[in-house]
């Protein structure tokens, strides 16, 4: 059974190295074995229940930095810029420039610079 083991892991790596590990793979591999977990922001008013201070400032947190629930837990601006920073480059883009082979990863977070300003600005 061991050796099925790891026949079966060292599959898994060599998958993720080449770029073709997907999630329907992991699925797939574990049928059976594992449920899918689906995290959400927090709402609104679910946010308001664990803030601690006054509407105006719950109402700001919530628009600038989003409903996340670990984002409660920071108190300074820097930690949470910081987080949602790393959120989206190992969550988001890693991921991309692996399944694309991004060669120029510098052009592609000015890329994202970009449609992020434009998202940001009301026209």
């Amino acid at each position: 059974m061991e050796v099925k083991r790891d026949i079966y892991l060292h599959k898994l790596i060599r998958k993720k190295k080449n770029g073709l590990f997907l999630f329907s793979d992991v699925i797939t591999q574990f049928r059976g074995r594992g449920d899918d977990i689906h995290v959400y922001p927090l709402s609104f008013s679910e946010y308001i229940s664990a803030y601690r201070g006054t509407m105006d400032e719950v109402w700001d947190d919530y628009l600038v930095y989003g409903g996340l629930p670990l984002i409660l837990s920071m108190e300074e601006a820097e930690d949470k810029v910081a987080y949602l920073d790393s959120l989206l480059q190992k969550v988001y883009l890693s991921d991309i420039v692996e399944r694309h082979n991004v060669r120029n990863k510098a052009e592609l977070d000015e890329l994202v610079d970009i449609l992020a300003s434009a998202y940001k600005s009301p026209s």
